[in-house]
């Protein structure tokens, strides 16, 4: 008799301990939902942010004698978003006078100035026997600017990538 009170005491105890478990989990469950849903919402405005700044920078771009051939976004926190440039005319650079004439943000000037420093390396490039395939940008605070270079009369100047 004993023993049946405190089988059912431990039973009972195990029971709420049960319930306790769950209703800590169901909460972080929740808390973790929340959470996927807020980082999903701020992510989303990111995204939205990084897309505006790129339509704002084709007109500048298109001045200073680039055309967008590729755009690459990257969705992590915060998101990245990259483009590959192409010149429409070899070797033509505009930027210093875009950079002269116009009203620039602070991000579109920085944009400017690193294809501004790719084309003063030009001549080093070609000096050493490569050519600029094309530029690729992450648009960012600071953005960042490279060259992709090939090799001038080497295999992979002819070929795709």
């Amino acid at each position: 008799m004993v023993l049946d009170k405190l089988r059912t005491k431990i039973d009972g105890k195990r029971e709420a301990a049960g319930e306790a478990s769950r209703d800590k989990m169901d909460a972080a469950k929740e808390s973790a939902s929340n959470l996927r849903m807020k980082v999903e919402e701020k992510l989303d405005e990111s995204v939205e942010k990084l897309l505006i700044r790129l339509d704002e920078a084709r007109p500048i771009l298109d001045d200073a004698g680039y055309t967008i051939f590729d755009i690459r976004m990257t969705p992590h926190v915060p998101p990245k978003l990259g483009i590959v440039l192409m010149p429409k005319e070899p070797g033509v650079c505009r930027a210093a006078e875009v950079i002269e004439r116009g009203t620039l943000t602070k991000p579109q000037r920085a944009l400017l100035e690193g294809l501004v420093q790719i084309q003063r390396m030009h001549g080093t490039f070609t000096r050493n026997g490569y050519a600029v395939r094309g530029i690729e940008i992450d648009i960012g605070l600071p953005p960042s600017v490279c060259a992709h270079l090939v090799k001038i009369g080497g295999a992979e100047q002819s070929g795709s990538e």
